[in-house]
C-alpha cells in the first residue's frame, strides 16, 4: 500500500501545482456546496436527524453549487446515500476546463 501511495505522489503534485497555477477567475469561495456519495457513512450517523458536524476532505473531491444535481445521483441506484451540505468552502471551478 505505501508503495502504491508513493507512486501516486508525482501525479498528485502535478495536479495541485496545476490548480494553484490557474488564473484567479477559477478560484471560488462558496457559501454553500453539495455532494452525494454512495453508502451510509456510519461515522456521520445521527439518530436525531441530519448532522451538523465538521467534516474535512483531504483528497480532491467534487462538489456542486446546485442541489438539484444531487437528485439524479441520489436516485440513480439502490441503497443508502450520504448527502453533504457544506457551508463555507474554497476551491476551484474547473467547468470551463472540463469535458463533463
Amino acid at each position: 500500500p505505501l508503495t502504491l501511495f508513493r507512486q501516486c505522489l508525482p501525479f498528485a503534485k502535478l495536479v495541485l501545482v496545476g490548480l494553484r497555477s490557474l488564473p484567479s477567475r477559477f478560484r471560488v469561495i462558496a457559501t454553500k456546496v453539495y455532494r452525494a456519495e454512495d453508502g451510509e457513512k456510519e461515522s456521520l450517523k445521527d439518530e436525531n436527524g441530519p448532522s451538523h458536524i465538521r467534516v474535512f476532505f483531504y483528497s480532491l473531491t467534487s462538489f456542486t453549487t446546485d442541489p438539484k444535481v444531487l437528485a439524479g445521483f441520489k436516485g440513480s441506484g439502490s441503497g443508502p446515500r450520504t448527502l453533504y451540505e457544506v457551508n463555507g468552502m474554497w476551491g476551484y471551478d474547473i467547468r470551463e476546463l472540463s469535458c463533463y
